[in-house]
């Protein structure tokens, strides 16, 4: 099924297109909230900067979620990091070629807006929240592996510590 994805993600980039779908699931927080319509331009990896909101392919999933990193040499160059607005820890590295594009707007009533910035989290949230993407960087920079096994990781030890969540978590890349 992502293969279907990308492919016509593909087609959409090739031609500067948006698509509009519905979000499920709270991890974007009051950004997006659940249920909210929101409006993709699939366009090309330049506009994939920190704090922009990209859709990409997860599993058999569309997920959006905010950019907090992009890899910046050798194999690290072709991934990002990102993170929901709502959660504490990052997801595991987003291949470029699976993104689909950036969320340009997201619709209130009527009317389309810009998704807003990410809301600022409380002290005791914004330290271990800071330090966890510094680590997912670091690991991404050194190698993409360890990147991936980082955030399975973390990922498992949560649902360890706090039980099964009520919507899945990104899943791991798509091995090449």
């Amino acid at each position: 099924m992502s293969e279907r994805f990308l492919a016509i993600a593909s087609f959409l980039k090739a031609h500067g297109q948006e698509i509009e779908c519905r979000v499920d699931g709270t991890s974007m927080g009051a950004t997006l909230p659940a249920r909210s319509q929101v409006r993709i331009r699939c366009g090309e990896p330049d506009e994939y900067v920190r704090d922009a909101i990209v859709a990409f392919v997860a599993g058999s999933r569309i997920v959006s979620h905010r950019i907090v990193h992009r890899g910046r040499r050798g194999p690290a160059s072709e991934y990002l990091l990102t993170r929901g607005d709502g959660r504490l820890l990052p997801d595991p590295p987003v291949r470029l070629r699976s993104v689909l594009g950036t969320v340009t707007g997201v619709r209130i009533g009527e009317r389309w807006v810009p998704p807003g910035s990410p809301l600022a989290r409380p002290p005791l949230r914004r330290l271990p929240a800071m330090l966890l993407v510094l680590l997912a960087k670091a690991a991404l920079e050194l190698n993409v592996r360890l990147a991936e096994r980082l955030a399975m990781g973390l990922l498992a030890a949560r649902a360890a510590l706090l039980g099964p969540k009520r919507e899945p978590e990104p899943q791991g890349p798509e091995t090449p």
